[in-house]
């Protein structure tokens, strides 16, 4: 049994020894640089074309049954966005759609950049962690819905989305219906409500097209996606 008084004491030399600590020290732990290491990972995926294989993997390891891409070439209203830097993102974006919601465990999984949540499981091929960072070979912001619910931004640059920090640059939204849907935030669910794509019991992601180059990667149209398209088609379509 431990006295109360030397319990007290050993806890005022613990808080005492951390204050010194905060005095004689600095943080200095090891650590990689977010925008460095997804130039990393575009580097070591240098086909922009392998985002359709590793989205349809991604798909396939959620126990999706069907995947669609879109190249949505629309330029949407932007009265109703979070911020004006975000209107950027309105434009022509590549889409992609499957039947599939995402599990708590995918909202974890989505954001590792060295390896998924799933390596455990021999059945499934998908993982998020690197696969689905391949995105940013053509966007800076990737955005996602999942069952309608569940809206998703990453934006590294800390550019387009407000109030984020470089240590944890996105931001989840959830019960879109209400937050975003019917809110002063409308125009930006305008960008994943198109006709005969179903929202519910789904997920869909919205990769705007980068107008201009940035600190991730290059610049990118909408004819150089459809190059991209053709381009996986003829040469990894068969592989799947």
């Amino acid at each position: 049994i431990i006295h109360p008084l030397i319990a007290s004491r050993k806890f005022e030399i613990k808080a005492l020894k951390k204050r010194l600590f905060d005095l004689i020290g600095e943080p200095f732990g090891q650590k990689e640089d977010l925008i460095d290491r997804l130039k990393k990972i575009l580097r070591e995926y240098a086909s922009k074309s392998s985002i359709f294989k590793e989205l349809i993997q991604n798909a396939d390891d959620s126990g999706a049954t069907e995947v669609k891409f879109i190249l949505d070439k629309r330029y949407l209203r932007n009265d109703k966005t979070f911020c004006n830097a975000f209107n950027v993102l309105q434009g022509p974006a590549l889409l992609c759609w499957n039947n599939q919601t995402f599990s708590e465990q995918d909202l974890l999984g989505i954001k590792s950049l060295g390896k998924g949540n799933k390596m455990s499981n021999l059945n499934k091929i998908g993982r998020f962690g690197v696969g689905f960072n391949i995105s940013y070979h053509l966007t800076d912001c990737p955005q996602i819905l999942s069952n309608n619910d569940n809206y998703i931004i990453f934006d590294p640059l800390c550019k387009h989305f407000p109030n984020l920090e470089l240590t944890n640059p996105g931001c989840l939204i959830k019960n879109t219906r209400t937050k975003l849907k019917d809110s002063i935030f409308s125009d930006v669910y305008s960008g994943f409500d198109l006709n005969g794509i179903e929202l519910e019991n789904s997920t869909l992601f919205r990769f705007s097209l980068r107008k201009t180059d940035s600190n991730i990667s290059t610049s990118v149209n909408s004819f150089g996606v459809s190059v991209l398209i053709s381009e996986f088609l003829n040469k990894e379509s068969k592989t799947i």
